[in-house]
């Protein structure tokens, strides 16, 4: 699939993204480089780390602040909680809906 066209379904599903990257602890830069990884696209950090401030903000993820890789600064490592792993199920029972909607 075309890179432009991978981002903007990315972008246009940002939350699920996240909060299926978020199932374990990570970083935003861990779910930058799991989507790079896994999809063959980088989002940008703001996309994400803005994501990630509003998921928190509406209970969807926690966080708590871990030692970075080698001794560097501290991070914050993102959880999706119970209200977040509702959400996510929701979200991708609607894509199954679209999707089987739409014969694919």
């Amino acid at each position: 699939m075309n890179k432009t066209v991978m981002r903007k379904i990315l972008s246009r599903n940002i939350d699920t993204v996240t909060l299926f990257f978020c199932q374990k602890p990570s970083t935003g830069y861990g779910v930058i480089g799991e989507v790079e990884k896994v999809f063959g696209v980088r989002l940008g950090a703001g996309v994400v780390y803005g994501c990630l401030m509003r998921l928190e903000r509406d209970g969807l993820l926690s966080h708590e602040m871990v030692n970075g890789a080698h001794g560097t600064r501290q991070a914050c490592s993102y959880v999706v909680t119970e209200k977040g792993k509702t959400m996510f199920q929701c979200n991708v029972e609607q894509l199954r809906v679209i999707l089987k909607f739409v014969g694919c």
